[in-house]
Protein backbone atom coordinates (compact mmCIF):
# COMPACT_ATOMS: atom_id res chain seq x y z
CA UNK A 1 0.00 0.00 0.00
CA UNK A 2 1.46 3.04 -1.27
CA UNK A 3 1.82 6.41 1.99
CA UNK A 4 1.01 9.81 0.83
CA UNK A 5 3.42 12.64 2.07
CA UNK A 6 1.62 16.00 3.31
CA UNK A 7 3.11 18.35 1.73
CA UNK A 8 1.76 21.68 0.21
CA UNK A 9 -1.21 21.60 2.90
CA UNK A 10 1.35 21.25 6.08
CA UNK A 11 3.68 24.19 4.27
CA UNK A 12 0.25 26.03 4.65
CA UNK A 13 -0.99 25.62 8.27
CA UNK A 14 3.07 26.34 9.44
CA UNK A 15 2.92 29.67 7.69
CA UNK A 16 -0.17 30.73 8.95
CA UNK A 17 1.04 29.98 12.73
CA UNK A 18 3.70 32.01 11.72
CA UNK A 19 1.91 34.64 10.72
CA UNK A 20 -0.76 34.37 13.23
CA UNK A 21 2.04 34.82 16.02
CA UNK A 22 3.68 37.47 14.73
CA UNK A 23 0.69 39.50 14.73
CA UNK A 24 0.10 38.59 17.98
CA UNK A 25 3.89 40.09 19.11
CA UNK A 26 3.37 43.09 17.39
CA UNK A 27 -0.73 43.89 18.55
CA UNK A 28 1.08 43.43 22.05
CA UNK A 29 3.99 45.75 21.52
CA UNK A 30 1.89 48.26 19.95
CA UNK A 31 -0.53 48.21 22.92
CA UNK A 32 2.28 48.75 25.46
CA UNK A 33 3.75 51.88 23.39
CA UNK A 34 3.07 54.91 25.85
CA UNK A 35 0.30 57.21 24.27
CA UNK A 36 0.88 60.75 24.05
CA UNK A 37 0.55 62.39 27.26
CA UNK A 38 -3.07 63.81 27.90
CA UNK A 39 -2.69 67.71 28.04
CA UNK A 40 -4.83 69.73 30.93
CA UNK A 41 -7.99 70.89 29.16
CA UNK A 42 -7.74 74.42 27.98
CA UNK A 43 -9.34 77.00 29.25
CA UNK A 44 -13.18 77.70 28.28
CA UNK A 45 -13.90 80.45 26.02
CA UNK A 46 -16.48 83.57 26.66
CA UNK A 47 -19.17 82.04 24.71
CA UNK A 48 -18.64 78.74 26.58
CA UNK A 49 -18.84 80.37 29.42
CA UNK A 50 -22.36 82.25 27.94
CA UNK A 51 -23.87 78.92 27.00
CA UNK A 52 -22.83 77.53 30.93
CA UNK A 53 -24.65 80.53 32.37
CA UNK A 54 -27.59 80.24 29.88
CA UNK A 55 -27.24 84.09 29.40
CA UNK A 56 -30.27 83.63 26.84
CA UNK A 57 -32.45 83.20 29.40
CA UNK A 58 -31.98 86.41 31.13
CA UNK A 59 -33.89 88.77 29.77
CA UNK A 60 -32.86 92.07 28.16
CA UNK A 61 -34.25 95.95 26.13
CA UNK A 62 -32.67 96.87 22.99
CA UNK A 63 -34.28 100.17 22.12
CA UNK A 64 -32.84 101.21 18.52
CA UNK A 65 -33.17 104.66 17.17
CA UNK A 66 -33.13 104.52 13.66
CA UNK A 67 -33.10 107.99 11.64
CA UNK A 68 -35.30 108.16 8.86
CA UNK A 69 -34.58 111.83 7.75
CA UNK A 70 -34.43 112.49 4.04
CA UNK A 71 -31.03 112.13 4.14
CA UNK A 72 -30.69 108.91 5.05
CA UNK A 73 -31.75 107.81 1.52
CA UNK A 74 -28.02 109.15 0.08
CA UNK A 75 -25.55 106.24 -0.45
CA UNK A 76 -28.41 103.78 0.25
CA UNK A 77 -27.78 104.53 3.77
CA UNK A 78 -31.29 103.52 4.87
CA UNK A 79 -31.22 100.08 2.77
CA UNK A 80 -27.87 99.42 4.41
CA UNK A 81 -29.32 99.72 8.14
CA UNK A 82 -31.96 97.71 7.25
CA UNK A 83 -29.85 95.00 6.29
CA UNK A 84 -27.16 95.66 9.20
CA UNK A 85 -30.57 95.15 11.65
CA UNK A 86 -31.58 91.60 10.43
CA UNK A 87 -28.02 90.12 11.34
CA UNK A 88 -28.00 92.02 14.36
CA UNK A 89 -31.36 91.20 15.45
CA UNK A 90 -30.88 87.19 14.60
CA UNK A 91 -28.13 87.41 17.49
CA UNK A 92 -30.37 88.11 20.02
CA UNK A 93 -32.25 85.89 22.25
CA UNK A 94 -35.71 84.82 22.49
CA UNK A 95 -36.32 86.18 26.22
CA UNK A 96 -34.80 89.62 24.56
CA UNK A 97 -37.09 92.90 24.35
CA UNK A 98 -36.69 94.70 20.99
CA UNK A 99 -38.52 98.45 20.54
CA UNK A 100 -37.49 99.24 17.58
CA UNK A 101 -38.65 103.82 17.13
CA UNK A 102 -38.08 105.55 13.05
CA UNK A 103 -37.15 109.31 13.97
CA UNK A 104 -37.53 112.41 11.37
CA UNK A 105 -39.78 115.57 12.37
CA UNK A 106 -41.37 113.06 15.04
CA UNK A 107 -40.70 109.63 16.29
CA UNK A 108 -43.02 106.95 15.63
CA UNK A 109 -42.87 103.58 17.48
CA UNK A 110 -42.93 101.01 14.55
CA UNK A 111 -42.40 97.07 16.77
CA UNK A 112 -41.99 96.52 20.73
CA UNK A 113 -42.29 92.58 21.44
CA UNK A 114 -39.64 89.47 21.81
CA UNK A 115 -36.54 89.87 19.48
CA UNK A 116 -37.66 86.35 18.54
CA UNK A 117 -39.58 87.37 15.53
CA UNK A 118 -36.95 88.71 13.48
CA UNK A 119 -39.24 89.45 9.70
CA UNK A 120 -42.09 91.20 12.36
CA UNK A 121 -39.54 93.58 13.27
CA UNK A 122 -37.88 94.45 9.78
CA UNK A 123 -40.99 94.25 8.05
CA UNK A 124 -42.52 96.97 10.75
CA UNK A 125 -39.84 99.49 9.27
CA UNK A 126 -41.11 101.86 6.66
CA UNK A 127 -39.36 100.98 3.45
CA UNK A 128 -37.65 104.28 3.05
CA UNK A 129 -36.91 107.44 4.50
CA UNK A 130 -39.46 110.09 5.07
CA UNK A 131 -38.62 112.63 2.04
CA UNK A 132 -37.10 116.04 3.11
CA UNK A 133 -38.09 114.69 6.75
CA UNK A 134 -36.36 116.40 9.90
CA UNK A 135 -33.92 115.19 12.66
CA UNK A 136 -35.50 115.82 16.17
CA UNK A 137 -32.66 113.32 18.05
CA UNK A 138 -34.32 114.10 21.35
CA UNK A 139 -37.80 113.46 20.73
CA UNK A 140 -36.34 109.95 19.82
CA UNK A 141 -34.26 109.69 22.82
CA UNK A 142 -37.47 111.01 24.84
CA UNK A 143 -38.81 107.98 23.98
CA UNK A 144 -36.31 105.54 24.28
CA UNK A 145 -36.65 106.42 28.11
CA UNK A 146 -40.25 105.99 28.17
CA UNK A 147 -39.40 102.66 26.77
CA UNK A 148 -37.40 101.81 28.98
CA UNK A 149 -39.30 102.75 32.08
CA UNK A 150 -42.49 101.10 30.98
CA UNK A 151 -44.03 98.63 33.47
CA UNK A 152 -41.74 95.17 33.60
CA UNK A 153 -38.47 96.42 31.70
CA UNK A 154 -36.02 94.27 32.31
CA UNK A 155 -32.98 94.87 34.41
CA UNK A 156 -30.19 95.10 31.36
CA UNK A 157 -30.74 97.57 28.62
CA UNK A 158 -29.31 98.89 25.83
CA UNK A 159 -30.16 101.71 23.61
CA UNK A 160 -28.77 101.67 19.69
CA UNK A 161 -29.46 105.14 17.85
CA UNK A 162 -28.27 105.29 14.20
CA UNK A 163 -28.51 108.73 12.57
CA UNK A 164 -26.33 110.63 9.49
CA UNK A 165 -27.67 114.16 10.53
CA UNK A 166 -27.44 117.00 13.26
CA UNK A 167 -30.28 118.21 15.47
CA UNK A 168 -32.77 119.31 13.10
CA UNK A 169 -35.94 119.14 15.20
CA UNK A 170 -39.07 121.64 14.14
CA UNK A 171 -39.78 124.79 15.67
CA UNK A 172 -42.50 123.18 18.10
CA UNK A 173 -39.85 120.43 19.29
CA UNK A 174 -38.66 121.29 23.09
CA UNK A 175 -35.23 119.81 21.86
CA UNK A 176 -34.77 122.32 18.70
CA UNK A 177 -32.03 123.81 21.02
CA UNK A 178 -29.13 121.58 22.04
CA UNK A 179 -29.43 124.30 25.36
CA UNK A 180 -32.83 124.00 26.22
CA UNK A 181 -34.04 122.30 29.85
CA UNK A 182 -35.82 119.76 28.21
CA UNK A 183 -32.31 118.19 27.78
CA UNK A 184 -31.34 117.91 31.45
CA UNK A 185 -34.88 116.42 32.33
CA UNK A 186 -34.17 113.83 29.66
CA UNK A 187 -30.89 113.41 31.41
CA UNK A 188 -32.54 113.73 34.54
CA UNK A 189 -34.74 110.83 33.86
CA UNK A 190 -32.01 108.32 32.26
CA UNK A 191 -30.32 108.70 35.88
CA UNK A 192 -33.11 107.78 37.56
CA UNK A 193 -33.93 104.50 35.57
CA UNK A 194 -33.59 101.59 38.02
CA UNK A 195 -31.05 99.49 35.84
CA UNK A 196 -28.44 96.97 36.61
CA UNK A 197 -26.47 98.22 33.77
CA UNK A 198 -27.41 100.52 30.66
CA UNK A 199 -25.84 100.87 27.28
CA UNK A 200 -25.96 103.32 24.83
CA UNK A 201 -24.23 103.11 21.22
CA UNK A 202 -24.30 106.06 19.15
CA UNK A 203 -23.42 104.87 15.36
CA UNK A 204 -22.99 107.85 13.23
CA UNK A 205 -23.63 107.20 9.32
CA UNK A 206 -21.21 109.95 7.86
CA UNK A 207 -18.40 112.31 9.65
CA UNK A 208 -20.95 115.22 10.84
CA UNK A 209 -23.79 114.03 12.66
CA UNK A 210 -25.63 114.61 16.40
CA UNK A 211 -24.95 111.04 17.45
CA UNK A 212 -22.80 112.57 20.80
CA UNK A 213 -25.97 113.55 21.79
CA UNK A 214 -27.48 110.43 23.38
CA UNK A 215 -23.79 111.31 25.38
CA UNK A 216 -25.60 114.35 26.48
CA UNK A 217 -28.50 112.11 27.96
CA UNK A 218 -26.64 108.91 28.91
CA UNK A 219 -23.08 109.62 30.03
CA UNK A 220 -21.82 106.18 29.76
CA UNK A 221 -22.74 106.53 25.76
CA UNK A 222 -20.12 105.02 23.28
CA UNK A 223 -19.78 107.14 20.24
CA UNK A 224 -18.29 104.96 17.65
CA UNK A 225 -16.79 106.13 14.49
CA UNK A 226 -18.33 106.86 11.49
CA UNK A 227 -17.72 103.80 9.15
CA UNK A 228 -18.91 101.71 6.14
CA UNK A 229 -21.31 98.81 6.53
CA UNK A 230 -19.09 96.84 7.58
CA UNK A 231 -18.10 98.68 10.16
CA UNK A 232 -21.46 99.55 11.25
CA UNK A 233 -22.32 95.95 11.40
CA UNK A 234 -19.17 95.19 13.76
CA UNK A 235 -20.54 98.18 15.87
CA UNK A 236 -23.34 96.84 16.37
CA UNK A 237 -22.01 93.21 17.49
CA UNK A 238 -19.72 95.20 19.79
CA UNK A 239 -23.48 96.81 21.52
CA UNK A 240 -24.89 93.25 21.56
CA UNK A 241 -21.46 91.74 23.02
CA UNK A 242 -21.46 94.23 25.90
CA UNK A 243 -24.96 93.29 26.75
CA UNK A 244 -24.35 89.74 26.91
CA UNK A 245 -21.35 90.36 29.17
CA UNK A 246 -24.08 92.66 30.90
CA UNK A 247 -26.19 89.17 31.60
CA UNK A 248 -22.72 87.32 32.70
CA UNK A 249 -22.24 89.69 35.34
CA UNK A 250 -25.66 89.90 36.72
CA UNK A 251 -25.66 86.13 37.29
CA UNK A 252 -22.43 85.79 38.49
CA UNK A 253 -22.86 89.10 41.03
CA UNK A 254 -24.33 86.30 43.70
CA UNK A 255 -20.39 84.75 43.43
CA UNK A 256 -18.50 87.35 43.45
CA UNK A 257 -16.10 86.85 46.55
CA UNK A 258 -16.74 83.76 47.39
CA UNK A 259 -14.50 80.71 47.69
CA UNK A 260 -14.61 76.73 48.94
CA UNK A 261 -15.59 76.09 52.54
CA UNK A 262 -13.93 72.83 54.25
CA UNK A 263 -15.83 70.92 56.72
CA UNK A 264 -15.36 67.78 58.87
CA UNK A 265 -17.99 65.14 60.25
CA UNK A 266 -17.15 62.59 62.37
CA UNK A 267 -18.06 58.98 61.15
CA UNK A 268 -16.62 56.26 63.36
CA UNK A 269 -14.60 56.76 66.72
CA UNK A 270 -12.46 53.93 67.78
CA UNK A 271 -11.37 55.46 71.66
CA UNK A 272 -9.34 52.07 72.14
CA UNK A 273 -7.22 52.95 69.40
CA UNK A 274 -7.43 56.31 69.72
CA UNK A 275 -8.77 56.84 65.96
CA UNK A 276 -11.40 58.69 64.72
CA UNK A 277 -13.00 57.99 61.20
CA UNK A 278 -13.59 61.70 59.98
CA UNK A 279 -15.30 63.14 56.54
CA UNK A 280 -14.01 66.11 55.07
CA UNK A 281 -16.40 67.81 53.07
CA UNK A 282 -15.02 70.45 50.43
CA UNK A 283 -17.90 72.60 49.32
CA UNK A 284 -18.16 75.68 46.66
CA UNK A 285 -20.08 78.36 48.01
CA UNK A 286 -21.09 79.18 44.81
CA UNK A 287 -23.89 79.12 42.60
CA UNK A 288 -22.60 79.71 38.91
CA UNK A 289 -19.09 79.59 38.93
CA UNK A 290 -16.78 76.56 38.76
CA UNK A 291 -13.97 76.31 41.18
CA UNK A 292 -10.86 74.44 41.54
CA UNK A 293 -8.40 73.35 44.42
CA UNK A 294 -5.07 72.80 43.99
CA UNK A 295 -2.14 71.29 46.63
CA UNK A 296 -4.97 70.74 49.04
CA UNK A 297 -3.59 69.78 52.29
CA UNK A 298 -4.89 69.17 56.16
CA UNK A 299 -2.86 69.53 59.64
CA UNK A 300 -3.84 69.59 62.84
CA UNK A 301 -2.58 70.67 65.99
CA UNK A 302 -2.24 69.21 69.78
CA UNK A 303 -0.70 65.70 69.19
CA UNK A 304 -3.29 64.80 66.23
CA UNK A 305 -1.96 62.87 63.34
CA UNK A 306 -3.97 62.65 60.16
CA UNK A 307 -3.64 59.82 57.38
CA UNK A 308 -5.57 59.28 54.32
CA UNK A 309 -4.78 60.60 50.58
CA UNK A 310 -6.43 63.76 49.22
CA UNK A 311 -6.11 64.74 45.58
CA UNK A 312 -3.50 67.68 44.38
CA UNK A 313 -6.57 68.81 42.14
CA UNK A 314 -10.05 68.60 43.17
CA UNK A 315 -12.22 70.14 40.75
CA UNK A 316 -15.91 71.64 42.08
CA UNK A 317 -19.12 72.76 39.95
CA UNK A 318 -21.06 75.46 41.51
CA UNK A 319 -22.58 74.00 45.15
CA UNK A 320 -20.96 70.96 44.19
CA UNK A 321 -19.48 69.02 47.37
CA UNK A 322 -16.57 66.51 47.17
CA UNK A 323 -16.05 64.44 50.15
CA UNK A 324 -12.79 62.21 51.63
CA UNK A 325 -12.09 60.12 54.20
CA UNK A 326 -9.36 60.59 56.77
CA UNK A 327 -8.24 58.89 59.70
CA UNK A 328 -7.29 60.94 63.04
CA UNK A 329 -4.80 59.46 65.46
CA UNK A 330 -3.50 60.94 68.72
CA UNK A 331 -0.95 59.29 71.09
CA UNK A 332 -2.16 59.67 74.57
CA UNK A 333 0.49 61.42 76.74
CA UNK A 334 0.99 60.83 80.69
CA UNK A 335 -1.74 60.25 82.75
CA UNK A 336 -1.53 59.28 86.68
CA UNK A 337 -5.03 58.03 86.38
CA UNK A 338 -4.71 54.41 86.05
CA UNK A 339 -8.77 53.06 86.38
CA UNK A 340 -10.67 53.15 83.11
CA UNK A 341 -11.50 55.97 81.77
CA UNK A 342 -11.61 58.33 78.03
CA UNK A 343 -10.34 61.27 77.46
CA UNK A 344 -11.03 63.47 74.45
CA UNK A 345 -8.92 65.83 73.27
CA UNK A 346 -10.23 68.83 70.93
CA UNK A 347 -8.13 70.15 67.71
CA UNK A 348 -8.06 72.72 64.90
CA UNK A 349 -7.63 71.37 61.69
CA UNK A 350 -5.95 73.46 59.65
CA UNK A 351 -6.58 73.57 55.93
CA UNK A 352 -4.35 75.03 53.08
CA UNK A 353 -5.14 74.88 49.56
CA UNK A 354 -4.81 77.21 46.37
CA UNK A 355 -8.19 78.19 45.03
CA UNK A 356 -9.32 80.07 41.21
CA UNK A 357 -11.91 79.15 39.14
CA UNK A 358 -11.09 78.48 35.50
CA UNK A 359 -13.15 80.92 33.81
CA UNK A 360 -11.27 84.24 35.64
CA UNK A 361 -8.73 84.09 32.46
CA UNK A 362 -11.63 84.19 30.10
CA UNK A 363 -13.87 86.81 31.76
CA UNK A 364 -11.16 89.22 32.59
CA UNK A 365 -10.62 92.13 33.17
CA UNK A 366 -14.09 93.05 32.51
CA UNK A 367 -15.62 90.93 34.97
CA UNK A 368 -13.50 89.93 38.44
CA UNK A 369 -14.65 86.90 39.88
CA UNK A 370 -12.10 88.12 43.64
CA UNK A 371 -11.93 84.13 44.48
CA UNK A 372 -10.86 84.15 48.07
CA UNK A 373 -7.09 82.42 47.24
CA UNK A 374 -7.42 80.70 51.02
CA UNK A 375 -9.80 77.95 52.10
CA UNK A 376 -12.46 78.63 54.78
CA UNK A 377 -12.44 76.39 57.40
CA UNK A 378 -15.45 75.82 59.42
CA UNK A 379 -14.92 72.93 62.67
CA UNK A 380 -12.50 71.18 64.37
CA UNK A 381 -11.87 67.32 65.21
CA UNK A 382 -12.28 65.25 68.62
CA UNK A 383 -10.03 62.07 69.59
CA UNK A 384 -11.01 60.13 72.10
CA UNK A 385 -8.55 57.82 73.70
CA UNK A 386 -9.59 54.62 76.17
CA UNK A 387 -6.50 55.43 78.45
CA UNK A 388 -6.00 53.00 82.01
CA UNK A 389 -7.06 49.45 82.95
CA UNK A 390 -7.97 47.69 85.68
CA UNK A 391 -4.91 44.62 85.09
CA UNK A 392 -3.05 48.14 85.84
CA UNK A 393 -5.08 49.30 88.80
CA UNK A 394 -4.09 45.84 89.93
CA UNK A 395 -0.34 46.15 89.03
CA UNK A 396 -0.48 49.56 90.62
CA UNK A 397 -1.96 48.21 93.76
CA UNK A 398 0.28 44.90 94.27
CA UNK A 399 3.53 47.74 93.50
CA UNK A 400 2.36 49.71 96.30
CA UNK A 401 1.28 46.87 98.78
CA UNK A 402 4.82 45.53 98.71
CA UNK A 403 6.16 48.96 98.99
CA UNK A 404 4.36 49.44 101.87
CA UNK A 405 5.40 45.84 102.74
CA UNK A 406 8.90 46.77 102.44
CA UNK A 407 8.60 49.82 104.08
CA UNK A 408 6.89 48.40 107.21
CA UNK A 409 9.50 45.68 107.54
CA UNK A 410 12.26 48.23 107.57
CA UNK A 411 10.14 50.28 109.83
CA UNK A 412 9.90 47.23 112.14
CA UNK A 413 13.58 45.91 111.86
CA UNK A 414 14.58 49.29 113.24
CA UNK A 415 11.86 48.97 115.67
CA UNK A 416 13.05 45.59 116.50
CA UNK A 417 16.01 44.40 115.45
CA UNK A 418 17.45 40.54 115.58
CA UNK A 419 18.83 40.08 118.65
CA UNK A 420 22.86 39.13 118.97
CA UNK A 421 21.69 34.77 119.54
CA UNK A 422 23.44 33.54 122.74
CA UNK A 423 22.28 32.99 126.35
CA UNK A 424 22.04 35.57 129.08
CA UNK A 425 22.97 34.42 132.30
CA UNK A 426 21.01 35.47 135.40
CA UNK A 427 23.62 35.75 138.60
CA UNK A 428 23.35 36.42 142.54
CA UNK A 429 25.60 37.14 145.03
CA UNK A 430 26.68 34.69 147.07
CA UNK A 431 26.11 34.85 150.22
CA UNK A 432 30.14 33.13 150.92
CA UNK A 433 32.68 35.76 151.50
CA UNK A 434 34.96 36.20 148.41
CA UNK A 435 32.94 33.68 146.29
CA UNK A 436 31.28 36.41 143.84
CA UNK A 437 28.24 35.89 141.91
CA UNK A 438 26.68 32.52 140.85
CA UNK A 439 24.33 31.63 138.11
CA UNK A 440 20.98 30.95 139.34
CA UNK A 441 19.47 30.77 136.00
CA UNK A 442 19.76 31.57 131.98
CA UNK A 443 17.55 32.51 129.67
CA UNK A 444 18.27 31.43 125.82
CA UNK A 445 18.43 34.25 123.51
CA UNK A 446 17.55 33.84 119.60
CA UNK A 447 16.78 36.32 117.16
CA UNK A 448 13.54 38.03 117.90
CA UNK A 449 12.77 39.05 121.29
CA UNK A 450 12.47 36.32 124.27
CA UNK A 451 10.89 36.20 127.63
CA UNK A 452 11.40 33.91 130.46
CA UNK A 453 10.29 33.69 133.79
CA UNK A 454 12.72 32.43 136.29
CA UNK A 455 11.90 30.44 139.15
CA UNK A 456 15.08 30.64 141.00
CA UNK A 457 15.30 34.48 140.79
CA UNK A 458 11.68 34.80 141.17
CA UNK A 459 11.46 37.42 138.59
CA UNK A 460 10.69 37.45 135.09
CA UNK A 461 13.03 38.64 132.35
CA UNK A 462 11.85 40.13 128.73
CA UNK A 463 14.79 40.88 126.36
CA UNK A 464 15.02 42.36 123.01
CA UNK A 465 17.12 44.05 119.99
CA UNK A 466 17.59 47.94 120.33
CA UNK A 467 19.42 49.96 118.35
CA UNK A 468 22.10 52.23 120.02
CA UNK A 469 21.89 55.21 119.38
CA UNK A 470 17.99 54.63 117.67
CA UNK A 471 19.23 56.32 114.15
CA UNK A 472 21.86 53.70 113.15
CA UNK A 473 21.12 50.74 111.03
CA UNK A 474 24.70 49.41 111.80
CA UNK A 475 23.84 45.84 113.27
CA UNK A 476 27.72 46.26 115.60
CA UNK A 477 25.06 48.73 117.44
CA UNK A 478 22.18 46.31 118.08
CA UNK A 479 22.07 45.95 122.21
CA UNK A 480 20.03 43.23 124.16
CA UNK A 481 17.54 45.49 125.71
CA UNK A 482 16.43 43.93 129.21
CA UNK A 483 13.98 44.20 131.27
CA UNK A 484 13.56 42.62 135.01
CA UNK A 485 10.43 42.52 136.75
CA UNK A 486 10.61 41.03 139.89
CA UNK A 487 8.30 39.93 142.02
CA UNK A 488 9.32 41.88 145.26
CA UNK A 489 9.13 45.06 146.10
CA UNK A 490 12.37 46.35 143.85
CA UNK A 491 9.87 46.08 140.87
CA UNK A 492 11.05 46.54 136.97
CA UNK A 493 14.39 47.43 136.08
CA UNK A 494 15.78 47.89 132.71
CA UNK A 495 19.00 48.28 131.15
CA UNK A 496 20.52 47.60 127.82
CA UNK A 497 23.35 45.09 127.21
CA UNK A 498 26.24 45.58 125.02
CA UNK A 499 26.56 41.72 122.92
CA UNK A 500 28.65 39.60 125.17
CA UNK A 501 29.00 42.12 128.07
CA UNK A 502 26.96 41.92 131.21
CA UNK A 503 25.70 44.36 134.19
CA UNK A 504 23.99 44.67 137.53
CA UNK A 505 20.58 44.91 137.13
CA UNK A 506 17.52 45.06 139.96
CA UNK A 507 20.23 42.91 142.04
CA UNK A 508 21.19 41.04 139.48
CA UNK A 509 23.85 40.37 137.74
CA UNK A 510 22.73 39.77 133.85
CA UNK A 511 25.44 38.56 131.42
CA UNK A 512 25.14 37.69 127.70
CA UNK A 513 27.52 35.03 126.08
CA UNK A 514 27.02 34.80 122.17
CA UNK A 515 26.24 31.74 120.82
CA UNK A 516 28.54 28.81 121.01
CA UNK A 517 30.63 30.39 124.03
CA UNK A 518 30.40 28.96 127.43
CA UNK A 519 28.32 30.15 130.11
CA UNK A 520 30.01 30.29 133.32
CA UNK A 521 28.56 28.82 136.31
CA UNK A 522 30.43 31.71 138.94
CA UNK A 523 31.84 34.93 138.56
CA UNK A 524 34.38 36.89 140.34
CA UNK A 525 35.09 40.78 140.94
CA UNK A 526 37.56 42.84 142.41
CA UNK A 527 35.16 45.78 143.24
CA UNK A 528 31.60 45.54 143.25
CA UNK A 529 30.36 47.01 139.87
CA UNK A 530 27.51 49.49 140.14
CA UNK A 531 23.74 48.63 138.87
CA UNK A 532 23.57 50.00 135.92
CA UNK A 533 19.51 49.86 135.22
CA UNK A 534 17.78 52.81 134.52
CA UNK A 535 20.63 54.01 132.33
CA UNK A 536 18.81 54.09 128.68
CA UNK A 537 19.28 54.15 126.20
CA UNK A 538 22.81 52.74 125.34
CA UNK A 539 24.89 55.02 124.07
CA UNK A 540 27.51 54.48 122.02
CA UNK A 541 29.54 57.11 119.92
CA UNK A 542 30.86 56.42 116.19
CA UNK A 543 34.24 55.73 116.27
CA UNK A 544 36.89 58.63 114.74
CA UNK A 545 38.32 57.81 110.99
CA UNK A 546 41.53 55.65 111.17
CA UNK A 547 41.41 55.19 115.09
CA UNK A 548 40.38 52.25 117.45
CA UNK A 549 37.80 52.06 119.97
CA UNK A 550 38.58 51.35 123.55
CA UNK A 551 40.38 48.22 123.74
CA UNK A 552 40.40 45.52 126.08
CA UNK A 553 43.23 43.90 126.27
CA UNK A 554 44.31 43.18 122.51
CA UNK A 555 40.58 42.79 120.85
CA UNK A 556 38.94 46.37 120.30
CA UNK A 557 35.25 47.24 120.84
CA UNK A 558 32.76 50.09 120.88
CA UNK A 559 32.64 52.21 123.91
CA UNK A 560 30.02 52.56 126.29
CA UNK A 561 28.97 53.82 129.35
CA UNK A 562 29.76 51.04 130.88
CA UNK A 563 33.47 51.27 132.51
CA UNK A 564 36.20 49.54 131.26
CA UNK A 565 37.92 48.77 134.41
CA UNK A 566 38.78 45.06 134.63
CA UNK A 567 38.64 45.81 137.94
CA UNK A 568 34.80 46.63 138.50
CA UNK A 569 33.76 43.79 135.51
CA UNK A 570 32.76 40.53 137.08
CA UNK A 571 34.84 37.65 135.84
CA UNK A 572 34.34 33.74 134.94
CA UNK A 573 36.09 31.92 138.35
CA UNK A 574 38.47 29.77 136.61
CA UNK A 575 37.61 25.90 136.68
CA UNK A 576 34.02 27.30 137.16
CA UNK A 577 31.83 27.54 133.75
CA UNK A 578 29.37 25.45 131.51
CA UNK A 579 28.24 25.50 128.16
Amino acid sequence: MMAIRPHSSSRFVRISSALAALLVALCAVLSSAPGPAMADPAPPTRDQIYRQLRIDAVPADYVVLVDTSGSMAANGRYSNVRRVLGGFLSGLAPSDYVAVYTFDAAPQRRYGGTAANRAAILSALPAGPTPNGATDIGAGIEQALNELNRSGAAAIATVVMLTDGQQDAPASSAYRSTASPAWQTLKNRAAALKKNWLGAYALPLKAQTGAALLQKVIPSTVVLESGNTAALRRYLDQSKQATRLAKARSLVAGDLGKGVRVTWTETRSDPVAGTATLRADVTSMTRRVPLTVSDLRVGAGDGVTLSGSLPQTVNLAPGQTRSFVLQAHQKPGFNPQLWPHRVTTSAALSVSGRVNSPWEEALAPDITLKVPEQLTNTGDIRVSNQIGSWRAVGIAGGVLALLLLVFALALYLRAFPPLPAGTVGIYEVDVRPGAGFRRIDQVPVGRRACRHVSQPADATVEVRGRRVPASTFDIRHIGLETTLVRNDSRGTSRTTLRPGDGGLIGGFYLLHVRQGGAVPTRLQVNNSPQDSSGDSPWEMSEPAEDSLDAVHGDEASEPSHWTDDPGETPVPASGNSSA
